[in-house]
């Protein structure tokens, strides 16, 4: 029988990227030291720090859209920022607060490499983990890449701006109201730059903290159905028959300036892409699931003794109730969704222009 002798090391390959990114944010559910004091001290600080930085971005946004700026057209690229802002927090929150949640997942993922009883199984594991660790690494360069270009190279693409009252505006990468201070001045310029900066570095993280997390535990559901099937087929394998007992216990179902123009459509690719990955994963999802549906409403049970049949029941009802990655409880993630998303994009896109003009 096959014992996964090396599952730690299938495990730290499968965690190794999620760990990265949610222990920049203090969120890792897995004490990294022996000493709890240090521990809690350190994600104490890396969460309110990353709170303070975020919010220090968010306030004077709002400020600039409500008392500063009057065109509406300079209202809605603030305004976008803002939400997204907004949202990132609000998703920084529930993964926070969803800590005790993602460890006890945790423990059932590793658990199930602890577990694996045959070589084929492990190597279908292994295969769907490298799938989802490709898919991490492609969505972190995509939110990285436009990140950075959005925070930096926009803002400075355009140098210092002289006005007619011969006053010098430099640009930031998120307009904001500051009212404790001249933001133009140095090093205020400076401090809010780099401030922004690492706004937008913790907001891409977030965002690529939260793909990881989805894409690990699809990719591995997806894993442990394939296994389903294989067990099922095997199941009324002639030359199996015999094991039938042992195979049914182990049956189990698991749940106008070039550069800053370039930035912008980085920004829109990486946002589009990211989309398009968890519609990826969704779809991937459902087709698994509904190739263990079929294979389970096909599968030839009337070799089985009646006794023995009657214990795939269960599993063929289980199977038949459809299995979606859904996107706040209400919108199926599929390529259906996305080019609804897209399509609605393209009306929300026309509609705005309508507005403005």
């Amino acid at each position: 029988m096959f014992a996964n002798k090396n599952y730690k090391r299938d495990v730290e390959y499968v965690f190794e990227l999620s760990r990265f990114v949610f222990r920049l944010l203090g969120i890792w559910p897995y004490a990294r030291t022996n000493s709890r004091l240090s521990e809690t001290l350190e994600t104490a600080v890396l969460i309110v720090v990353s709170y303070v930085i975020l919010t220090c971005e968010l306030v004077p946004a709002i400020l600039y859209v409500v008392i500063v700026q009057k065109k509406t057209r300079a209202r809605l690229k603030v305004i976008a920022t803002t939400l997204f802002t907004i949202i990132t927090m609000f998703k920084y929150s529930q993964l926070i607060l969803n800590r005790n949640r993602m460890k006890n997942y945790l423990a059932q993922v590793e658990d199930d490499w602890r577990n694996i009883a045959d070589k084929r199984d492990h190597d279908i594991m292994i295969n769907e983990a490298r799938i989802g660790r490709r898919l991490v690494i492609i969505c972190a360069i995509f939110m990285y890449s436009s990140g950075v270009s959005f925070r930096t190279i926009i803002p400075l693409s355009y140098g210092k701006i002289v006005t007619e009252q011969n006053t010098t505006i430099r640009l930031l990468s998120c307009p904001g109201h500051f009212i404790l201070f001249d933001v133009q001045l140095s090093p205020a310029y400076e401090i809010v730059f780099v401030m922004q900066l690492f706004s937008g570095f913790i907001k891409c993280s977030i965002t690529t903290a939260i793909y990881g997390f989805t894409s690990l535990f699809v990719m591995h559901i997806c894993a442990q159905m394939e296994m389903l099937i294989i067990l099922m087929n095997n199941l009324v394998n002639k030359k199996e028959l015999k094991n039938v007992n042992e195979k049914l216990a182990a049956v189990e179902w698991e749940d106008n300036n070039a550069v800053a123009l370039c930035s912008y459509l980085v920004g829109l690719t990486s946002i589009s892409f990211n989309i398009f990955l968890f519609c990826f994963i969704g779809e991937q999802l459902s087709k698994k699931a509904e190739k263990v549906a079929l294979t389970a409403c096909t599968l030839e049970w009337y070799r089985l003794p009646d006794i023995k049949a009657r214990s795939l029941i269960l599993i063929m009802i289980i199977s038949n109730s459809s299995i979606k990655l859904k996107g706040g409880k209400f919108i199926d993630l599929s390529f259906k969704t996305f080019g609804n998303v897209v399509k609605t994009a393209v009306t929300y896109l026309n509609l705005l222009r309508a507005i403005v003009d």
